[in-house]
């Protein structure tokens, strides 16, 4: 009996000295990586950023639905762009964010270079908004009226048609 407690209590021993050093690894490994994902916060789908190894989530882009195209739901639409910045971010290239005016709607997208346009060859479109709003009041997880209320008092954060780089960018 003894003999099994002393080859259990080893075996144990061996194995809580090595199973630290591989999660150590792995955690080093990821640590440089971000991973995009979405949640609910108040009425707005929010995409956030996630270092693995960080407990904190950086909040990125917010969609209420007032900012979205008629029969666009802004969790699919949040999670499609998540899933394009996680694809484009695991590219070695800087992106720029860009915004372009189109008759009914804007368009975000990503640019490879700060002169680009949505229209471009190497252009990612990201997500369309309703001509009414500011691509911009998504971008900065405005409220729909704080957004109304900007652009009313002389457009302050319409940028369009020109790279836009928000704080939080990561390139």
């Amino acid at each position: 009996m003894n003999k099994f407690c002393y080859i259990g209590l080893t075996t144990t021993a061996i194995a809580m000295t090595i199973a630290p050093v591989a999660a150590e690894d792995n955690l080093n490994k990821n640590a440089a990586e971000t991973v995009f994902v979405c949640t609910t916060e108040n009425t707005a789908s929010t995409m956030y950023a996630h270092t693995p190894g960080n407990a904190m989530l950086t909040p990125l882009i917010g969609w209420h639905q007032d900012y979205l195209l008629q029969g666009s739901s802004s969790g699919e639409v949040c999670q499609q762009v998540a899933n394009k910045l996680q694809g484009l971010s695991e590219a070695d290239k800087e992106w720029f964010i860009s915004t372009q005016k189109q008759p009914n709607y804007s368009v975000v997208c990503m640019v490879s270079n700060e002169e680009g346009n949505c229209d471009s060859a190497d252009s990612e479109k990201l997500f369309k908004v309703n001509a009414n709003y500011s691509p911009n009041c998504v971008l900065n997880r405005l409220e729909p009226l704080e957004c109304t209320a900007t652009i009313v008092r002389g457009g302050i954060l319409s940028v369009p048609d020109s790279p836009y780089q928000p704080i939080w960018w990561p390139w």
